[in-house]
């Protein structure tokens, strides 16, 4: 699955009065800040107590303040939690990529351990949580943690995108 099929499969379940849409969407900027989404979650949940809740974060974003999910199980905050899962910072590695990379001391900075269980972290915690490896699995994850009315993080596996020069749009100006 890639980033664009995850977000096309998530953005057909979500209503339309969620929190994340335009106007009440919570993002840091374009500055590269990463590790506030748990924290911009929680804020949002109890501002708006009768509405749900998603918060859609990368794996690396997600390693800054994943215990985050403890207080928001402990405060019984009904979230969403998506973990987009590509193995890295950007980008990621393969688990045969990552081997041969390691094996030579060559891994990049970037690269996170492959297929991290994000979601046993969920579980630790007392949340539901759910690993997806499809746009079908997801799908039905998404529908199901909309109809709980408890904490739901559901771990995406994507493509890494392997070990390729990074670009963005704005690093050409």
């Amino acid at each position: 699955m890639t980033y664009h099929r995850a977000f096309y499969e998530i953005k057909q379940k979500l209503p339309s009065d969620v929190v994340l849409e335009p106007r009440r969407r919570l993002d840091c900027a374009t500055f590269a800040n990463m590790g506030v989404g748990m924290g911009f979650a929680i804020a949002a949940q109890l501002h708006y107590p009768e509405q749900r809740v998603v918060a859609i974060v990368g794996d690396s974003a997600f390693g800054f303040s994943a215990m985050e999910l403890e207080t928001a199980v402990r405060s019984r905050l009904p979230l969403v939690v998506i973990v987009i899962n590509n193995n890295g910072i950007y980008f990621g590695l393969d688990q045969g990529e990552y081997d041969e990379l390691e094996k030579k001391g060559m891994l990049p900075c970037t690269a996170l351990t492959p297929d991290v269980r994000y979601e046993m972290i969920a579980e630790a915690v007392g949340a539901k949580g759910v690993l997806v490896k499809t746009p079908e699995d997801l799908s039905v994850a998404v529908e199901e943690a909309l109809k709980s009315d408890g904490l739901t993080l559901i771990n995406c596996l994507i493509n890494p995108g392997g070990y390729q020069k990074l670009q963005f749009a704005w690093m050409g100006k």
